[in-house]
């Protein structure tokens, strides 16, 4: 998943923060579906707007 460059860092970043990303989206549905199990799916999702309107308001900042 990490690709190492020793003639360019920058492709290692994006390699890297793509790797990341995949990650970051398998984590995340693993937490919903967790979430779900544990807690009512109308929490689940009121967190999830929670959350989403905490990652706009960090974008436009």
């Amino acid at each position: 998943m990490i690709k190492y460059s020793k003639r360019s860092g920058g492709d290692a970043l994006i390699f890297i923060s793509l790797g990341f990303l995949l990650i970051d989206g398998l984590l995340l549905n693993l937490i919903k579906r967790l979430a779900v199990k544990y807690f009512s799916e109308a929490k689940v999702k009121e967190i999830l707007v929670l959350n989403n309107d905490c990652l706009k308001a960090a974008n436009n900042y």
